[in-house]
């Protein structure tokens, strides 16, 4: 078991994020390991071919999936240091990982005895070789089966953000964690998380990062060791709809009756919040027609509006949670 004592000033140092290359690095775990990730099957369908036709050898090496090794060496996806970081600026802190660092980090990853492959001996070796065809590989995997859909990732974790972060605001820590997966509990300053290694260490007022991550498994994970920032990964809101565009006709039809099948889509996609044009996206049809039928929702009381800068989310009002959760 891993438990955490989290001070007031760890508490107070709560802050949300999101990373698109913790994205791209789980992903390719999904790729390697589909049979454990039945929510992306419509995504692995269509990216599987990446794996033969792209050179990930440099990657896969230290990648290994799920079911083989859960720990990934973290220099491959350090915790984002703002609330909205881009590729490009994560990859550089790949790019600049300290070397020592990444040598203790790739041990650990083959600390049970598996052989270690030459890419990964590699990045021990020589990692100032090793390591620029590392990086160039992450890029290239990226932008063959990530970059396309950050915008509808995006807006799926920022709405998840959006969600958590008013929860806790009502409801203290405690309101955050009670929605965690199980085998995650939260008393009295305590992060408790079970796990095969025993560990119990404060965080020494440095705060935690939340970052949810759609691409993850359902459990949780936790980074805690120096140099790095200390970062919680859990699974977000919305991730069993994240990949469709249409309701299924045999998926909540009394509520399509109640509603009309294209309220009752939207009324489902808004399981997290999201703005015209990502609901536009999600259920295939007009940022306009969409407009109108969030104009009658939020008439009903179902919905309701939530500016965040320069964009506007719609987000289920409590009558709405109640009504899906009835026909759902």
């Amino acid at each position: 078991m891993i438990r955490i004592h989290l001070s007031p000033e760890d508490l107070s140092g709560f802050r949300f994020a999101f990373s698109p290359i913790w994205e791209t690095v789980a992903s390719l775990r999904v790729l390697r390991d589909p049979s454990t990730y039945a929510f992306h099957l419509p995504w692995i369908n269509r990216h599987r071919s990446v794996l033969g036709r792209l050179d990930l050898a440099p990657l896969l090496a230290v990648v290994l999936p799920t079911r083989t090794q859960g720990y990934v060496p973290d220099f491959l996806s350090p915790p984002p240091e703002g609330p909205y970081p881009d590729f490009d600026a994560e990859l550089e802190l790949v790019r600049e990982a300290d070397h020592e660092q990444i040598a203790r980090e790739v041990v650990e990853t083959f600390s049970d005895g598996r052989e270690m492959p030459r890419e990964a001996r590699d990045l021990i070796d020589d990692p100032d070789r090793a390591l620029p065809r590392l990086v160039d590989a992450l890029q290239a995997y990226w932008k063959a089966s990530i970059e396309e859909h950050w915008p509808r990732l995006r807006a799926l974790l920022e709405g998840d953000v959006m969600y958590r972060a008013k929860a806790m605001a009502l409801g203290g820590p405690e309101a955050f964690f009670d929605e965690m997966p199980s085998g995650v509990r939260y008393a009295d300053g305590v992060l408790e998380i079970d796990h095969r290694w025993e560990h119990e260490s404060s965080l020494e007022g440095r705060g935690l990062i939340l970052i949810p991550v759609a691409f993850g498994t359902p459990k949780t994970g936790i980074v805690i060791d120096m140099p790095y920032p200390p970062a919680f990964r859990y699974p977000p809101r919305g991730i069993a709809t994240l990949w469709e565009t249409h309701a299924s006709a045999d998926s909540g039809a009394q509520l399509d009756a109640l509603l009309g099948g294209r309220r009752a889509e939207i009324l489902r996609a808004l399981e997290v919040p999201l703005t015209t044009s990502d609901l536009a996206d999600r259920v295939g049809v007009s940022a306009a027609a969409v407009s109108q039928q969030l104009g009658q929702l939020r008439g009903s009381g179902l919905i309701d509006a939530h500016r965040s800068g320069s964009r506007v989310y719609s987000q289920l009002t409590e009558r709405g949670s109640q009504l899906l959760k009835l026909f759902t």
